[in-house]
């Protein structure tokens, strides 16, 4: 009766009710989780707008200091060095210009302004 009333009330739709199996030997009920609730559009574009924003705050980070450090803003943005490093790999207008503690972040302006529209 209880996933009748959830059925009827809109939390549970036809075919997730609690479904069971048997066999000679044993018996199973197999229950839904009500907790979990799919929504792949709101996944889709709010991890997107997440992205796009931490792209955005690592140029940023680079256009204060073009001598930061991957970790420097890795800590700075609560993200794994690993996370900066992806990122930074993906952007076709930044460019680590030397090598080591000499070096320094560039960043294309033409392509720059091209993203930012």
């Amino acid at each position: 009766k209880n996933h009748q009333r959830l059925y009827l009330s809109g939390q549970l739709r036809k075919g997730e009710g609690p479904k069971f199996r048997s066999n000679p030997n044993d018996f199973s009920v197999i229950l839904p989780n009500l907790n979990y609730v799919k929504n792949t559009s709101l996944e889709n574009s709010s991890s997107q707008t997440v992205s796009d924003n931490l792209n955005r705050s690592i140029m940023e980070l680079m256009r204060k200091n073009e001598k930061i450090s991957t970790e420097k803003m890795a800590m700075e943005l609560g993200v794994s060095i690993r996370t900066i490093k992806r990122r930074i790999a993906q952007m076709d207008q930044v460019h680590y210009i030397g090598r080591g503690i000499n070096g320094y972040w560039k960043i294309d302006p033409e392509v720059d302004n091209n993203n930012e529209r």
